[in-house]
């Protein structure tokens, strides 16, 4: 059951909160705003670095110190522009740059950040605590497993004490699958940037992406349309409306449904049972076990509203 339609993404915020993306969707929505609406790309990168400092800013108010560790694609670029920001706002930030940029948008805010009085270093042994860490170091576009230096400035963040933003995505997470790549950071909170990341919220992502917060960088209704979404974020609430309906008051337990379980090896027959009631609880009028045979007795004696029989391998 899908609760919006995508045609709503264009105008809805409550769509562009659930509607969940692929990494090459995102690039496509990225393409379009620069190509047909003459965004130009470094004012996205800009505006993601706004965005990133301002929640920070409104998340750990307290935060005076950060430890930024940019990569050298457009992901770091995103974390100078923060260090850019904090450093103009008298916040000691050091920059971790292990492979510094050589061209395009991520170069030009490097350099804004240094123009600005940041400092940049190579080695993690140049840095010392700070009361954030900003994780830059790889965006979206990651596809192989990370290794060397780059699995190991991962593993040097994962051993901070402190708190973990993520740009976009945290490192080493595939987001279009929710894979762990290798080794991944573990964020306290994510800010992804124009659209929401499958791989956010299903595998690992959840368990290392925190709080995830999504802006669209300010990208036209109209990109949005053009991609149908991968899936969607749903929950029980757009449910709860059928599972209220009114029944008539001639309903039966033959009206209403009859849900079967199959399950239940030697030993384990509290899988099926529990199936079985939650399918009660919810409405079904009629619910069927199917277990090994040693079960049926007793959870029917457990619980009678379920109708239990013992199935043999060959009944299968």
């Amino acid at each position: 059951m899908s609760a919006i339609k995508h045609s709503e993404s264009v105008t809805s915020p409550q769509a562009r909160e659930r509607f969940l993306y692929t990494a090459e969707q995102c690039r496509e929505f990225d393409r379009l705003a620069i190509e047909e609406h003459e965004i130009e790309s470094f004012t996205l990168m800009q505006r993601a670095g706004e965005s990133a400092y301002t929640l920070l800013r409104e998340r750990w108010p307290q935060t005076r110190s950060l430890n930024i560790i940019c990569g050298k694609g457009n992901n770091g670029g995103d974390g100078f522009v923060v260090g850019e920001l904090a450093h103009k706002d008298g916040f000691e930030v050091a920059v971790l740059a292990p492979q510094r940029p050589e061209s395009g948008d991520a170069h030009k805010a490097m350099q804004r950040y240094l123009d600005a009085g940041g400092r940049i270093v190579t080695d993690s042994t140049q840095i010392k605590p700070a009361d954030c860490c900003v994780d830059a170091l790889l965006g979206t576009g990651l596809i192989r497993h990370v290794q060397g230096q780059t699995a190991a400035t991962i593993a040097w963040m994962n051993r901070q004490t402190t708190r973990v933003l993520a740009l976009d995505t945290p490192s080493g997470l595939n987001v279009s699958t929710g894979a762990i790549m290798g080794s991944a950071v573990r964020a306290n909170a994510t800010i992804t940037f124009i659209a929401n990341k499958r791989g956010l919220y299903t595998g690992d992502g959840p368990v290392v992406c925190g709080d995830v917060t999504l802006d669209d960088l300010g990208l036209p209704r109209s990109v949005f349309v053009r991609q149908p979404h991968a899936c969607e974020i749903v929950t029980w609430r757009d449910f709860a409306s059928d599972l209220r309906l009114q029944r008539a008051a001639d309903a039966h337990k033959g009206t209403a449904g009859h849900v079967l379980v199959v399950g239940g090896a030697p030993g384990m027959a509290g899988a099926p049972r529990m199936t079985g009631e939650a399918a009660l609880r919810a409405g079904a009028g009629l619910v069927t076990v199917a277990t090994h045979a040693h079960h049926a007795s007793a959870l029917n004696a457990s619980c009678p509203e379920l109708i239990c029989f013992g199935a043999r391998a060959a009944d299968w």
